[in-house]
């Protein structure tokens, strides 16, 4: 005997497990996708670039079924692969604001760079990032790696001012001990880009970049071409 509400119950449960496969479907996919990206990682260079072209394309029709975390590790994975999708970056821009809240800087900035190296500029996502910058005073948090990238980032976006270069100045005072050489010159360069005027840093950029260099014990002061003269 036919129920009242049975059509509904039954369309509602059809629903239900349509929905169930999709989702289903789209996990697949998405571990399909990554489990490609990585077969690429590993063939010798250079790519065949129309594989790659269409698991980048394959990558962006994805993007709305990935987490946010999977969003940064894509842009990871082509990004590790010299490869700048347009569409990707498109994709990936949905809603990009909301990564500066929801991830971690070194996974946001993941996204952020992928953005920059691709010539995509998200200047909400880069106000953001400002925002970020500013509000919780996070760039003594930062690796001074992380730190570069994040402002040549800016800088190229047009989001970068000479007010905000002069903030992070004053947290790096001392300069961190452990900044490579070329992170700091990169560094100086771009805020010297918008013109920030704090001689007192590029003093101490200048003198942890042209300072004596410590010999390893063991190695005559000649160094190691020396010792192996002899």
């Amino acid at each position: 005997m036919w129920r009242p509400g049975a059509i509904s119950l039954w369309k509602s449960r059809s629903s239900a497990r349509q929905a169930y496969r999709r989702c289903c479907d789209s996990t697949a996919y998405v571990q399909e996708l990554f489990q490609e990206l990585r077969h690429f990682s590993q063939l010798p260079r250079p790519h065949d670039a129309q594989p790659l072209a269409r698991l980048a394309l394959r990558g962006a029709q994805l993007t709305p079924a990935l987490t946010q975390r999977q969003r940064a590790l894509l842009a990871q994975r082509l990004e590790g692969l010299d490869w700048c999708s347009w569409e990707v970056c498109e994709a990936l821009g949905e809603d990009a604001e909301s990564y500066v809240d929801n991830l971690l800087p070194a996974e946001w900035m993941l996204l952020l760079r992928y953005f920059t190296s691709c010539g995509f500029v998200h200047h909400g996502f880069c106000q953001a990032a400002v925002a970020w910058l500013q509000f919780h005073e996070a760039s003594g948090k930062l690796q001074p790696k992380q730190l570069q990238e994040l402002l040549s980032s800016l800088a190229y976006a047009g989001h970068l001012t000479r007010e905000l270069g002069e903030e992070v100045c004053k947290t790096l005072k001392p300069l961190p001990t452990e900044a490579e050489e070329q992170v700091l010159v990169r560094l100086a360069t771009t805020l010297a880009s918008v013109d920030v005027e704090t001689p007192e840093f590029y003093r101490q950029v200048l003198s942890t970049v042209t300072a004596p260099k410590t010999v390893p014990a063991g190695l005559p002061a000649g160094g190691a071409e020396e010792a192996e003269d002899r």
